[in-house]
């Protein structure tokens, strides 16, 4: 609501220094979004796709046409989760009705079979995308943090450990502080 207020109104007359911010005693100064017209909190990002600056900004889905950050992480994480089991569901259904009906119709087996191998297509690549993101909320990172390895040498301020990052994500509050 600030962000955008700022936005159209083009007025930076009542941001003069940048903000700092301590997290778990290390200081981050926010940067300066000359797009926006806003100084950006930790993990923010400018998605040029939206054109709008993402708190705690993972990636942009073109799948989705979104950007995946604070607000709609949980979700993003459930539907990749609700998308592997339903596909491994669909191709052990389609495995089961193949194994105990070898004298079905023609028909009915080649659709069976069409369908176990979509499933089998579709659930590879999604299981290895789930885990790669169980992997980085595990850790505290964000798609962005770990594709620039931005904490390899450091320690990551913002990982909390494994149980409490994925509370944080699942359960915690998704309204913006900042923005």
């Amino acid at each position: 609501m600030v962000a955008q207020a700022l936005k159209d109104s083009g007025d930076v007359s009542g941001v003069l220094d940048a903000p700092e911010v301590m997290i778990n005693g290390i200081i981050f100064t926010s940067k300066w979004c000359h797009i926006c017209k806003i100084y950006r909190p930790p993990r923010c990002r400018h998605c040029y796709s939206c054109d709008v600056c993402v708190e705690d900004l993972d990636h942009h889905c073109f799948f989705l046409k979104k950007c995946i950050g604070k607000r709609n992480h949980r979700f993003f994480y459930t539907l990749l989760f609700s998308l592997t089991v339903y596909f491994l569901l669909m191709l052990s259904f389609c495995t089961i009705f193949l194994v105990k009906n070898p004298n079905a119709l023609f028909l009915s087996t080649i659709t069976t079979f069409i369908l176990a191998t979509i499933s089998l297509l579709a659930s590879v690549p999604l299981f290895f995308f789930f885990a790669f993101h169980t992997y980085l909320i595990a850790d505290g990172l964000t798609t962005y943090e770990q594709i620039l390895r931005l904490y390899k040498s450091d320690k990551n301020p913002f990982h909390k450990g494994c149980w409490r990052n994925f509370t944080a994500l699942l359960f915690g509050n998704q309204l913006s502080r900042h923005l």
